[in-house]
């Protein structure tokens, strides 16, 4: 069953940003008002909340100011990568 959660003031996503080396600040896409769309625990669609709105869907309202962002997950490292991983810069 598919289901709408938001509103979100923003949503950060990482679409358009490359694959690999620095993120440029202006390539981060930011959608105000943002809202999600899952089906089955799976994001489906990321959009303003207002057209998401519109299909009808059950919703999981977000009743207070909310950014939602990508989980920066470090899920794999070898060993010649010990040592001081700090180099990561929030935004």
């Amino acid at each position: 069953m598919k289901k709408l959660i938001g509103p979100f003031s923003q949503i950060i996503t990482m679409a358009n940003v490359p694959e690999r080396g620095a993120i440029n600040d202006n390539s981060l896409e930011i959608i105000e008002n943002g809202g999600v769309v899952i089906d089955n625990g799976k994001i489906i669609e990321v959009g303003n909340f207002s057209l998401l709105n519109k299909n009808g869907l059950d919703i999981l309202e977000i009743k207070y100011p909310c950014v939602l962002l990508p989980g920066f997950i470090d899920s794999h490292t070898h060993v010649c990568h010990y040592g001081n991983r700090s180099c990561i810069t929030w935004i």
